[in-house]
């Protein structure tokens, strides 16, 4: 009963947070996301040096 309370507990927390366009999270902006890709191509660079 707990498990099913939670579940739709953040059933309604993810969906009231979707219809607020997920702006809740800074780092959800799409500026964050730009970074990752970058970083992973660099430490290659380094170890192959």
């Amino acid at each position: 009963m707990t498990a099913k309370y939670l579940f739709w507990l953040a059933g309604s927390i993810a969906a009231i947070w979707l219809a607020l366009g997920c702006s809740g999270l800074p780092y959800n902006n799409g500026a964050r996301p730009v970074e990752p890709p970058p970083a992973a191509e660099q430490p290659p660079t380094p170890a192959g040096r």
